[in-house]
């Protein structure tokens, strides 16, 4: 006769707590920043209203995460890795790690070519779309093509909306 095991207790998820806490800090950082722009003559919701928005429901999502990493619920596991070819309990190669800091390089190259300089959003967005796929795919010339086709589409789709629908003028 066999004894039943005693339950577990869940264990705190150190690495949920430090992102939902680093997420919230990161929207409260663009809530103090949209709140000093100044008000638009022109706009009645002025040009803060989107960053607002945007850090409202990020901050309510990490909050979300934080507490149900401090009340010990389990935060979504998936039976396969997010990191493709991975499984679970194997050591993620060196290559990985370095695709990761390149891709967070590329965004922030990304970012710093739309503020410092006079290229245009359509163009920089499509190959910053573009090349981000083609990183993250298998890289075969089929995927070349997908990649530069989706980052046509949502380069365009981006622009349109911002320009046309919420009459926000890009660089």
């Amino acid at each position: 006769m066999s004894t039943p095991e005693p339950e577990k207790t869940p264990r705190l998820d150190l690495a949920d707590l430090v992102f939902g806490i680093v997420m919230l800090a990161g929207s409260l950082v663009v809530l103090l920043y949209a709140m000093a722009l100044p008000p638009s003559p022109y706009d009645p919701l002025g040009p803060g209203a989107f960053p607002k928005a945007l850090s409202g429901m990020l901050a309510a999502l990490s909050l979300v995460l934080i507490a149900r990493v401090l009340l010990r619920r389990t935060v979504a596991r998936s039976e396969t890795s997010l990191v493709y070819g991975v499984e679970e309990g194997e050591r993620v190669p060196l290559a990985r790690y370095l695709l990761a800091i390149v891709l967070a390089a590329a965004t922030v190259a990304y970012s710093a070519l739309l503020i410092f300089t006079d290229l245009p959003f359509l163009l920089l967005t499509i190959v910053y779309i573009a090349a981000l796929g083609f990183v993250l795919s298998g890289r075969t010339p089929r995927d070349l093509a997908i990649a530069v086709a989706v980052g046509i589409g949502l380069g365009l789709a981006t622009d349109l909306i911002f320009t046309r629908v919420l009459l926000i003028e890009l660089p």
